[in-house]
C-alpha cells in the first residue's frame, strides 16, 4: 500500500514551483521561481520593464498607504500587477514561469485564485487574468469584482480556471492583468489585480472542491476514474474513503488527496469562519472635534455602519450611537459604542443646598477623565462638607475648565434628605446609582424618576436602592430626567421635594 501511495504522489504530473507566490513583500519584484513578463513580451503592452513588472503583496504592504497590501488567499504573500491606461505610460504587471515534463495532446487544468485589489489612485471595481502558453492565449477569466475601499485589508478571493491542451513538453505559461471593461481613464477606471496558489493539474480524473462554513460539513468528489482513494495531505497513512465521493468537516482549511486509477490530484476545502468585531470603548470629544474608531474585526467580507458608509475604520464628529455590522456569508456580528461630546460648559452641578446643623455633607462631583480642586485644596472629585458657608470646585478635562461656585446653609432639623444633580452609571465605582447624597431620621421614603414627558422611569422605597441609569434593561441616554421624594420623619410629617438630575457616562 505504501509502495502505491508513493507511486501515485509521484505520478501528480507538472505543476508550478513555488505555487502559493510566496517572497518577500516589495515593490517591482516577482516571488522566488517567477518572473515578470517583460514589456518586449508580445502579449505585454507596458511602455517599459518598470511598467512591466508586479509587486509581491502582503498583509504589510509593500505600500498600505495607497492600498497595495491585503490579505493572500493563502500563504503569507500574493502577486499584484496594475493595468493602468496612463497615456503614454501605459502599466501591465503579469508574471510567467516555464513548466517541463508537459504531454502534449494531454488536457489540464490551470487553477488559481483571483481578487480585485485596487489602490486610491487605480479604483476599478472589477478585472480579469489574461492566461497564455508562450504567445497563445488560452484565456481570460471570469470578471472578479469588489466593493470594499482601497485601503480595506480585506479581499474577495474567487477560484478561476482554464484549461490548456500542450502542444510541446515545455511551455511559458504567462498571467496579465485583464479589464473586462475598455476604458482605462486614471484614477477611477485603471485596474489593480491579485493572483494567488496558481496550480496545473491533469484532467484524467476531475476533482471538485467545496467551501464551507465552520462546522458544517463538506462534500468532495471526482469523476472520470474507476477507482478512488482519498487520504489527508498531511497524514498520507490514514484512508478516509474508497468512494468518488467524500464527506469531511474539517475545522480550518484543509487539503486532500484523490488517488484514482488515472492519476492523483489536490482537493481542498476552504473553511470560512464567521465574523467577529471589537469596536473598543465609547470616546470622549470635545464638540466640533472628530473622532477615528478604527474596529478589531475579523474574516469580515463587509461592513455596514450606522451612518450608512462601508469602510473599515470611521471618522466621525457625531454625538451619540455608532454601532458597525461585519459580515460575510457565515454570519455577521455587531458591535456599538457612546460618543459623547465632552463639554464641561453644559454640565450644571447645582450644588447650592441645606444640611442640619451638627452634621456634614458629602458631595460627589465626579466628572469622567477630569481633574478637580477645590477652593479649600481637595484635588479629589468627593469631599466632605462640614459647615455653611460659600464654597468652588474647579473641574477641568481636555476640553476645557468651568467653575462652580454654591453655597451651603445649615439649618435645624429632625428630619433631612438631599439629592444629587449630576449621575454617572458607567460602573467605575463611582456615583453608579442615584441615591439620596445624605438623609437623616427619615422612617418613610418613596423615589420616583420621571423622563422629560413626565413618565415614571423608576421607583423605589428602600432609600438604599437606587437608580441605575437603564429604562427596562436598556442603558438609559444622557439627558436631563427630574426626580421627586416623599418622605416623612419620626414626626409623621409629610414632606416632598423634586429637582432634575443630569445622567453622564
Amino acid at each position: 500500500m505504501c509502495i502505491f501511495l508513493m507511486l501515485a504522489l509521484n505520478a501528480m504530473g507538472q505543476n508550478f514551483n513555488n505555487a502559493d507566490l510566496e517572497g518577500n513583500v516589495g515593490m517591482s519584484s516577482t516571488p522566488p521561481d517567477w518572473f515578470s513578463v517583460s514589456s518586449s513580451d508580445p502579449v505585454c503592452q507596458a511602455y517599459n520593464n518598470i511598467a512591466a513588472t508586479p509587486d509581491i503583496t502582503g498583509l504589510q504592504g509593500p505600500v498600505p498607504l495607497i492600498g497595495v497590501s491585503g490579505a493572500p488567499h493563502s500563504g503569507n504573500t500574493f502577486v499584484s500587477g496594475l493595468l493602468s491606461g496612463t497615456p503614454g505610460a501605459h502599466h501591465q504587471e503579469g508574471i510567467r514561469q516555464t513548466i517541463t515534463g508537459l504531454t502534449p495532446g494531454k488536457p489540464y487544468t490551470i487553477t488559481f485564485f483571483q481578487t480585485v485589489v485596487k489602490q486610491d489612485n487605480h479604483l476599478d471595481n472589477s478585472g480579469s487574468w489574461g492566461v497564455y502558453a508562450d504567445n497563445q492565449l488560452l484565456g481570460i477569466s471570469a470578471p472578479s469584482s469588489s466593493a470594499l475601499n482601497f485601503d480595506d485589508p480585506t479581499l474577495i478571493w474567487d477560484e478561476r480556471s482554464i484549461s490548456f491542451i500542450p502542444t510541446n513538453t515545455t511551455h511559458s505559461i504567462k498571467f496579465l492583468p485583464k479589464d473586462d471593461d475598455p476604458s482605462q481613464v486614471v484614477p477611477l477606471e485603471s485596474l489593480r489585480m491579485g493572483i494567488d496558489h496558481i496550480t496545473l493539474t491533469p484532467d484524467s480524473s476531475h476533482v471538485y472542491h467545496d467551501t464551507i462554513c465552520y462546522g458544517d460539513l463538506a462534500t468532495i468528489w471526482a469523476s472520470g476514474a474507476n477507482q478512488y482513494h482519498w487520504i489527508p495531505l498531511n497524514d498520507p497513512n490514514n484512508a478516509l474513503g474508497y468512494d468518488s465521493v467524500l464527506y469531511v468537516s474539517p475545522d480550518s482549511t484543509s487539503h486532500y488527496y484523490c488517488i484514482t486509477n488515472l492519476d492523483t490530484n489536490l482537493v481542498t476545502v476552504t473553511v470560512l469562519h464567521s465574523p467577529t468585531l471589537e469596536l473598543g470603548p465609547d470616546h470622549f470629544v470635545c464638540p466640533g472635534d472628530s473622532t477615528l474608531i478604527y474596529p478589531d474585526v475579523q474574516n469580515a467580507d463587509a461592513h455596514h455602519w450606522s451612518d450608512g458608509s462601508s469602510g473599515y475604520d470611521l471618522e466621525t464628529d457625531q454625538n451619540g450611537l455608532v454601532w458597525m455590522i461585519a459580515e460575510n456569508t457565515c454570519g455577521s456580528a455587531r458591535d456599538s459604542l457612546w460618543i459623547h461630546w465632552d463639554s464641561l460648559q453644559n454640565v450644571d452641578l447645582g450644588l447650592d443646598t441645606s444640611i442640619c446643623s451638627n452634621e456634614s455633607l458629602q458631595l460627589d462631583v465626579f466628572y469622567p477623565e477630569a481633574t478637580y480642586e477645590w477652593n479649600h485644596g481637595s484635588l479629589e472629585p468627593s469631599v466632605l462638607i462640614e459647615s455653611s458657608g460659600d464654597y468652588w470646585v474647579e473641574i477641568s478635562n481636555h476640553c476645557g475648565t468651568k467653575v462652580h461656585e454654591f453655597h451651603i446653609e445649615q439649618y435645624p432639623c429632625n428630619v433631612s434628605i438631599n439629592m444629587g444633580n449630576v449621575f454617572t452609571p458607567n460602573n467605575d465605582g463611582v456615583n453608579d446609582f442615584f441615591v439620596p447624597i445624605n438623609y437623616k431620621h427619615v422612617q418613610e421614603y418613596r423615589l420616583l424618576i420621571l423622563n422629560r414627558w413626565g413618565t415614571v422611569i423608576f421607583e423605589s422605597t428602600d432609600i438604599e436602592i437606587g437608580w441605575d441609569g437603564t429604562i427596562h434593561g436598556e442603558d438609559a441616554s444622557e439627558s436631563v430626567y427630574f426626580w421627586k421624594v416623599d418622605y416623612a420623619g419620626v414626626d409623621e410629617n409629610n414632606n416632598t421635594i423634586q429637582g432634575s438630575l443630569t445622567l453622564v457616562r
